[in-house]
């Protein structure tokens, strides 16, 4: 998800991004390309995060 903030508003698209990375787990051949998010050795799906600093 390049470019997205990650706010609670956004929980429903994780949501969903962690159900396909799930089904692509459970049924090997049915995995998904998602852009942004890069499959481990292990299975695991990774995204990278930049986060911001807080004002103080």
């Amino acid at each position: 998800m390049p470019g997205e903030m990650i706010t609670e508003e956004s929980r429903p698209v994780l949501e969903f991004l962690q159900m396909l990375c799930e089904i692509g787990a459970h049924y090997p051949g049915f995995e998904t390309d998602i852009h942004g998010a890069y499959r481990q050795a292990d299975g695991r799906y990774t995204v990278k995060v930049l986060k911001e600093e807080s004002k103080k």
